[in-house]
């Protein structure tokens, strides 16, 4: 009879320890917020999306504008760290008219995390449509450099030596002060960077981004970290010494407004 209730009793343990483990790796398996993929849901309808879509390109090419920056939260805002808005960048470079329609067209150049390997990233050029359907926020931020520094990114973006400057080694959390990962923020950066200063040198970047760009400081749980890591490839710290500091859009604004290299700044919200 003590030897029954001595097995249920520990039957009951080890099952509320492994509940407990399970909710922890679960947890701390996600993503520290969501990563750049190119293959995510949206809680508004393709109308909704569309309709957006139309008001990005149309407002870009009331503007005459060739390059800029579009942003995007792939999470519901309350579920972001603090400081953070958006969760995905890339540019919208105009591509002229769609066929047999009066919408301007942008063509979006993504560094989107893979959808197989977490630890991967790819370079994908897709459009505003697609750019959007990873949207979960209320809005997105677009970003116009002036028009000298669109002409440069206009000239960089999709060559040879553009391609050159992806690290296809993905974190979420990417340090930009080094080229041990890459995420599609510090990417941008790089991108920004080799178009103002005429160099695709990995090293030349990153020396220019310590110098010049102030990364954003996020307080994450350790634990979370060290299990998510386990999980997916796509969490680590190992580029990191200390404070965990990656390049965001607020970060990225603040460098290039600090060198009065912004034109204009918008919201167009869903």
């Amino acid at each position: 009879m003590l030897i029954t209730s001595h097995k249920k009793t520990s039957f009951f343990i080890s099952a509320f320890i492994s509940l407990i483990a399970f909710i922890i790796i679960a947890y701390a398996s996600r993503p520290i917020w969501t990563e750049s993929m190119q293959e995510t849901e949206s809680p508004f309808s393709i109308a909704q999306i569309t309709h957006l879509s139309d008001r990005v390109n149309s407002q870009m090419a009331a503007k005459d504008v060739q390059v800029f920056i579009i942003a995007r939260a792939g999470r519901p805002p309350e579920k972001l760290p603090a400081g953070i808005q958006y969760t995905h960048i890339a540019f919208g470079v105009y591509s002229g008219m769609e066929d047999d329609s009066i919408t301007p067209s942008y063509a979006i150049y993504n560094l989107y995390q893979d959808n197989e390997n977490k630890g991967k990233s790819n370079l994908i050029t897709d459009g505003t449509i697609d750019f959007l359907m990873g949207l979960r926020g209320n809005n997105v931020r677009l970003l116009i450099p002036i028009p000298a520094l669109q002409e440069k990114l206009r000239n960089l973006i999709g060559t040879t030596e553009y391609t050159t400057l992806h690290n296809p080694n993905y974190s979420y959390m990417s340090n930009p002060n080094n080229s041990k990962y890459q995420n599609c923020t510090e990417h941008t950066l790089d991108v920004i960077n080799s178009a103002l200063y005429e160099t695709s040198n990995q090293d030349t970047l990153k020396l220019l981004a310590l110098e010049n760009f102030e990364p954003q400081t996020v307080n994450f749980s350790q634990l979370k970290i060290m299990l998510g890591s386990i999980f997916s490839a796509g969490i680590t710290l190992a580029d990191h010494r200390g404070k965990v500091r990656t390049a965001t859009f607020t970060t990225l604004t603040r460098y290039l407004e600090k060198s009065k290299l912004v034109q204009e700044m918008i919201t167009i919200d869903m």
